[in-house]
Order: structure tokens, then sequence, then C-alpha cells
């Protein structure tokens, strides 16, 4: 018999780090398997200060499925920080860019 296992993940916004660290990143890539958005709202601070590229991979069924949120979250929230979006590729996911206008 295998007992079901949980694991327990430390968690700190980017926005937190950044206040922490005093680190600024430039360039974020996002691939976290459907929590797209709650990363992106959890580094809002840092996108409207410090304007930093942001690659995307946005697994839209995941988002819906897991997390309750939808694609148009993202967009709606990233333009309204100033960004422009990109559309790069899809294979399993879709790809895109968040550029500061």
């Amino acid at each position: 018999h295998l007992k079901e296992q949980t694991t327990t993940t430390s968690q700190i916004k980017i926005d937190d780090f950044v206040k922490i660290t005093g680190i600024i990143p430039d360039v974020f890539s996002i691939d976290v398997e459907g929590s797209e958005f709650n990363v992106i709202r959890g580094m809002a601070e840092v996108t409207k200060r410090h304007r930093p590229l942001i690659y995307v991979s946005i697994h839209e069924h995941l988002m819906a499925d897991m997390y309750g949120t939808k694609i148009d979250q993202i967009f709606n929230f990233i333009r309204e920080l100033g960004y422009e979006d990109r559309y790069i590729a899809t294979d399993h996911e879709a790809h895109w860019l968040f550029k500061p206008k």
C-alpha cells in the first residue's frame, strides 16, 4: 500500500521577494502549469515600477480547471499595467511576450 504523500511548498510573491532582496529582474519567464494569473498578480508592483519583459507560457485549460481563472483575466490585468501582448507560438501551451508600451 502506498500512502498518499503531501508536499508543502513555500511561496512568496515576486513583489515581496524584490522588497526583501533588492534584486530587480529585467525579464521574467513564467511557466507554472495553470497558475499564471496568480503569479502575474503577485508581481504587479514590480511590473508597474520596473517594467520588465514578461514571457508567459499559458495553460488555458489548467488555469480554468485547477484555479478557476480565465485567459482574459491575464490580458486585462497586464494591459491595465501598461503592457502590450505579443503572441509567440503554441505547442502544448500558448507562449506570449508582454512588454511595456
